[in-house]
């Protein structure tokens, strides 16, 4: 199991990442000029949305900072989508719903 600690240097504060990249199987950020910002150590992601972005490591979604610094686990849903307009769209098996930044839950 990988976690932000097995990449040393990382992730580089005040480089804000500009794309979704993968490297092998796994996904991570780079910057403009192609370095690693945010390096691959996700299983799936999106691209950054409203500040955020939807990553899985190992088998939890979360949504991290431009950063690399988690700002919602989400281990309850097993799918999940990118924050638009204050809210982003998740799934808990058969079941949809929206939840906000705070992770607070609306049914759809």
């Amino acid at each position: 199991m990988r976690t932000a600690d097995d990449f040393d240097g990382y992730p580089k504060l005040g480089c804000a990442p500009s794309e979704l990249d993968v490297r092998g199987n796994l996904w991570g950020f780079r910057n403009k000029t192609g370095g690693w910002v945010i390096p691959p150590m996700y299983a799936a992601g999106f691209a950054f949305s409203e500040g955020m972005a939807a990553v899985r490591l190992n088998r939890t979604w979360n949504y991290i900072s431009e950063e690399g610094a988690t700002l919602l686990r989400c281990p309850q849903y097993t799918a999940v989508k990118p924050f638009r307009e204050g809210r982003a769209t998740v799934e808990r098996g058969n079941q949809r719903a929206e939840i906000d930044t705070t992770d607070k839950e609306f049914a759809i």
